[in-house]
């Protein structure tokens, strides 16, 4: 057996650790983007004196709320598939 065979079949464990924070940065990603979403929302509610501005609340505020389920269901999808193609790390 050549020394890169021997390598390739060696688990990568910075890999499965680059996956997990990838995923991990991304379910933050979500959370950054509802609480914008959310904050931005709420500045119209209370501070904008425009025709609609409130229907663009409301909007921001329902967006926002929609986000955050979707976040956290990708956020276990991609953490189920890469524990099922083995390769979860000793956590």
């Amino acid at each position: 057996m050549s020394v890169i065979a021997a390598k390739a079949e060696l688990p990568d464990n910075l890999a499965v650790d680059r996956t997990h924070l990838a995923n991990e940065r991304t379910l933050l990603a979500y959370f950054r983007t509802v609480l914008g979403a959310e904050v931005a929302g709420v500045a119209f509610l209370a501070y904008a004196d425009f025709p609609g501005a409130n229907q663009i609340g409301w909007f921001l505020i329902a967006f926002g709320a929609a986000i955050l389920p979707f976040g956290l269901w990708r956020f276990a999808t991609v953490r189920g598939h890469v524990h099922r193609a083995g390769l979860a790390s000793e956590r």
